[in-house]
C-alpha cells in the first residue's frame, strides 16, 4: 500500500486491505459497498446443520413408529386374546309331582334341552369363551313351561364356577 491511500481491515479475516480493493489478499472475500453483506462462499456450517437436523428428525420418527408398533402388538395380544372358562350348572326340578321339559342358555345361547323328572336333579359344565380380561359375567338362564330362572355368574379365566338354578313348583 502506498503513502495517502486509506487502509481497512477485511471483515472476514482481519487482514489490512486497501480502501479501494475489490477482493481481500489474503482470504479472497469480496470488499466494497455491495459486498460488505455477502460471501461468496457457501455457509458449510448450514448446510451441515440442515443434515443433522433431518437426521434427528428421522430418527425420531422411526423411534415413535418403533414404539407404536410394540405397543399395538402388546395392546392386541393381551385384550383380545380369546379367554376360557367354565360353569357347572345344576338344575333341580323342585316340583314332586310332575316332570319338567327345560332348556339351558348361556349368555343367550342355548347350550341344552332336556326334561328332568319329578324332583331330579341334574348337573352339567358348559365351557364359555370370551374376549379380553380374566373376567366375564355370563348370564345363565333356564326356561320351562313358560317360565324362566337366570342369574348372572361371574367367570374366571381357566377356572370353573358353580350356578344352581331351581326349577318347576
Amino acid at each position: 500500500m502506498g503513502y495517502g491511500e486509506m487502509a481497512m481491515n477485511c471483515p472476514n479475516c482481519g487482514s489490512v486491505v486497501a480502501d479501494d480493493a475489490k477482493f481481500c489478499p489474503a482470504c479472497g472475500r469480496a470488499l466494497g459497498p455491495y459486498y460488505a453483506q455477502t460471501s461468496i462462499e457457501p455457509p458449510q456450517q448450514t448446510i451441515s446443520k440442515t443434515v443433522s437436523t433431518a437426521v434427528s428428525v428421522a430418527v425420531v420418527i422411526i423411534v415413535i413408529i418403533v414404539i407404536i408398533a410394540v405397543l399395538a402388538w402388546l395392546f392386541s395380544s393381551t385384550i383380545i386374546s380369546e379367554r376360557h372358562g367354565s360353569v357347572a350348572i345344576t338344575v333341580h326340578n323342585n316340583s314332586w309331582f310332575f316332570s319338567n321339559y327345560y332348556s339351558l342358555y348361556i349368555d343367550g345361547e342355548l347350550e341344552y334341552s332336556q326334561t328332568a323328572g319329578a324332583g331330579e336333579m341334574w348337573t352339567s359344565q358348559w365351557e364359555v369363551t370370551w374376549h379380553g380380561g380374566s373376567t366375564h359375567t355370563s348370564t345363565v338362564t333356564v326356561v320351562w313351561g313358560g317360565t324362566q330362572a337366570s342369574q348372572s355368574v361371574v367367570v374366571i379365566d381357566g377356572q370353573t364356577v358353580s350356578c344352581h338354578v331351581d326349577i318347576g313348583m
